[in-house]
């Protein structure tokens, strides 16, 4: 069994001896100058109510950002790290994809403790909210037919033991004993469920939708690199609010970077034309809705989706993307930044978002129960979208046939 056969089998995956002993002390001393400045930053502008020395001190897992501290040397290794064979080249592997889209893009950070309290463990959760992700039953599928559109990494740059998983569960529901468990004993590792026991310079990749667990949060020394990577070039689409944040512009800084390797820049250049393209897909496919271009939108939407199995899970994506889409155009900003020009949502108007919801309104609706309901085990516990439920007979062609109704 090869290692993409086994993550789509058991939904994580544990590679030892990731970082060299020399690598590691370069990577450890990014980390440090990164919480270093960070804490300088947090205690300089502390937060309303916030206790003395910041949430630094007192959350049970701090943890630090990567965009403001590019320039760094130290941190620009880290930067090299996660673009290098043992983490982008080694999860493009796991997609059977040429090139993907790196964690510092979406998401990276360092994963550090509480310096001044001992915490107990986290909850058991999926990386999952029905309010921004299909039905987890129609992810399933996809993650069987086609394997993983995104997987998350912990590379523990000290000894690390707190991640727990549950084996296989990204590919089914919550069983009664799971749901019983942890309304019993939540501060307990569930029926089946593995440590990830990560020595120094060990990293455990796993699919979102899995079960885990934080299971103590204490004053051990802890930094370890926090990041994501998802397939570019339309396979297997997963929407990024970056598509209309100011974070393009990362990239932009990125290629700039005197401290990065020529390789290194070579790759950023590459991933930033891959993103743009694909943003230029996407902006097609809401556009061949607008249209009711049946013809075009089936051939965009196998682009971003190639795999004919699981394609509905994508026009889900694309909805939830699109809810994204108007709040942050009502906004006008995100985190108090501008959006950069290139972003999708500059490039609608109010009146063409009010007609793609409606174009989406039918299908939103067969995603929703009458009530809100709970569900253990997920990021958001109640909601009124379905956890698992697809809607029954409705798929791509019933999704285009509702246009029919709309503005």
């Amino acid at each position: 069994m090869n290692d993409r056969e086994q993550i789509i089998r058991d939904g994580y995956l544990i590679r030892r001896n990731m970082i060299g002993k020399e690598q590691l002390e370069v990577l450890r001393a990014g980390a440090e100058s990164m919480v270093r400045e960070l804490k300088a930053r947090v205690r300089r502008n502390p937060l309303p109510r916030e206790p003395e020395g910041s949430y630094w001190d007192f959350s049970p897992q701090p943890r630090t950002g990567f965009e403001p501290f590019m320039e760094d040397p130290s941190v620009a290794r880290m930067l090299e790290f996660v673009l290098g064979e043992q983490t982008y080249e080694f999860s493009n592997s796991l997609f059977n994809s040429a090139r993907s889209v790196p964690g510092f893009f979406s998401i990276f950070q360092v994963l550090c403790n509480a310096e001044h309290m001992d915490y107990g463990p986290a909850d058991w959760h999926r990386d999952i909210n029905p309010v921004g992700y299909p039905p987890l039953d129609m992810v399933f599928e996809d993650l069987k037919a086609n394997g993983p559109h995104y997987v998350q990494w912990n590379i523990a740059l000290y000894d690390d033991n707190r991640l727990w998983v549950v084996p296989g569960s990204h590919l089914r529901r919550n069983t009664q004993q799971e749901n019983a468990a942890v309304r019993d004993h939540p501060d307990r590792p569930l029926p089946g469920a593995v440590q990830a026991d990560l020595k120094a310079g060990d990293g455990v990749t796993y699919i979102a939708p899995i079960l885990h667990w934080g299971s103590r949060y204490g004053k051990d020394l802890r930094r370890t690199i926090h990041c994501g990577y998802r397939p570019s070039c339309g396979k297997y689409y997963r929407p990024h609010n970056l598509y209309v944040a100011s974070a393009i512009s990362t990239f932009e800084q990125a290629k700039t970077l005197p401290c990065l390797p020529p390789w290194a820049l070579e790759r950023v250049d590459r991933i930033q034309q891959d993103w743009s393209e694909e943003r230029d897909v996407v902006e097609k496919v809401f556009r061949a809705i607008l249209a009711r271009d049946t013809l075009v939108f089936n051939a965009l939407l196998a682009q971003l989706h190639p795999g004919e199995i699981g394609r509905m899970s994508t026009v889900v994506f694309l909805l939830k993307f699109l809810d994204k889409f108007v709040n942050l155009k009502k906004q006008s900003t995100i985190a108090g930044r501008k959006f950069h020009p290139e972003s999708l949502v500059l490039r609608f108007s109010e009146d063409e978002l009010s007609i793609l919801q409606d174009r989406f309104s039918i299908l939103d609706s067969k995603l929703q129960y009458d009530q809100e309901r709970h569900e253990p085990l997920f990021q958001g516990m109640t909601s009124k979208y379905c956890f698992y439920e697809r809607p029954q007979g409705f798929d791509v062609d019933e999704f285009v046939a509702s246009w029919g109704g709309g503005a």
